[in-house]
């Protein structure tokens, strides 16, 4: 039995460590006491599955998936999906669990989306990979410890509340392309302008000056790295246009 007086934050009840849990199915029952004392109850089915799994996307095999977005809802917290050589044409991806996703080859494996590829989910990994979107190629939302590897893009990354963000060997084919680390929680804003509540948008920004450990390394035509309100970065032997400072101190750039 676990009971809480805490408010609800951002729609999380409760979080618990299953690592130490059998695995198989739950079944819990929730139960919330808003301010005016009115009870809300329900039951729920938890699956746990504490051992880490390969998913397979594309190949000939009889159970792989070809569909990206459901080899991820079916995987869990340190699972890894595999993608074949091939083209794969997504419509969304939101990634929001703790997975690798790797290519085969990064110059065959390839990732078409028409929205960006949306992280929202600590230390999620893509590897060996070939991404394009019709815009931005990946937000990081309150992604901590997101690491891009080895992969081919057009070098649009949005890095939004995150911290411990590693880009490392990467070939951007755009000169024209934009890393920014910008300190804006997204789902906050994203319900303000829902809401229409303009004169709240502002808050959702966090202004002050903060550490976001982010490591750009060893890329290929980058184009402009911009910082923002991000300290206690390390940018080294990359090749790209430029780089934009913005309150930010503390960060180590390198040829």
């Amino acid at each position: 039995f676990y009971s809480s007086s805490s408010q609800v934050v951002n729609g999380v009840l409760a979080s618990w460590n299953t690592t130490n849990v059998d695995d198989g199915l739950y079944t819990i029952k929730l139960e919330v006491i808003d301010n005016h004392s009115k009870v809300y109850t329900d039951i729920i089915i938890l699956t746990v599955n504490n051992v880490q799994n390969v998913w397979y996307v594309g190949g000939s095999g009889p159970s792989n998936f070809t569909s990206i977005q459901d080899a991820i809802l079916e995987s869990g917290n340190g699972d890894t999906i595999f993608l074949y050589n091939g083209s794969y044409s997504e419509n969304l991806i939101i990634v929001d669990r703790s997975i690798s996703i790797v290519g085969e080859d990064r110059n065959n494996a390839s990732i078409y989306s028409t929205y960006p590829l949306y992280i929202k989910a600590e230390n999620v990994k893509l590897k060996n990979l070939s991404i394009k979107s019709a815009a931005t190629d990946i937000i990081l939302d309150s992604a901590k410890g997101f690491e891009i590897l080895g992969c081919k893009s057009k070098a649009d990354i949005l890095i939004a509340n995150s911290t411990g963000v590693r880009i490392d060997g990467n070939i951007f084919e755009s000169k024209s392309g934009v890393i920014i680390s910008i300190p804006i929680d997204l789902e906050r804003t994203g319900q303000e302008i829902y809401d229409l509540n303009v004169s709240s948008i502002w808050n959702s920004f966090a202004w002050s000056p903060h550490d976001t450990d982010i490591v750009i390394v060893n890329n290929t035509n980058i184009g402009v790295i911009s910082l923002i309100c991000s300290n206690n970065n390390k940018i080294k032997n990359n090749t790209m246009t430029g780089i934009i400072l913005i309150s930010s101190s503390q960060n180590i750039i390198h040829d």
